[in-house]
């Protein structure tokens, strides 16, 4: 039986398959949101891309009690659940 030595094509190949599939689960790992109790939450930053509005409306917004929030250690958060409730809420269908 030939011993495997790091310098083998199929060492490398194996090596670069693994840099390959942990480049993939950092990606998908960027777009995974965890949840608390079963709800999913969204930082003042990825709602403000969501929405394509500035944070400085996300302000208003809350100001103005038109969005729920949570303020957690200079953190504001929108639970995604709610988010898509006022959403559905403010539908026009077409006529």
């Amino acid at each position: 039986m030939k011993k495997i030595t790091e310098n083998d094509a199929r060492v490398s190949y194996f090596f670069n398959s693994i840099d390959r599939i942990m480049d993939q689960l950092r990606t998908l790992s960027k777009d995974c949101k965890l949840g608390l109790n079963g709800d999913r939450y969204m930082t003042d930053e990825e709602l403000s891309k969501y929405l394509r509005v500035n944070r400085r409306t996300l302000s208003d917004y809350r100001k103005n009690g038109i969005l729920s929030y949570i303020n957690f250690g200079g953190k504001t958060l929108y639970k995604e659940s709610e988010i898509q409730e006022i959403l559905d809420a403010s539908y026009s269908p077409k006529r």
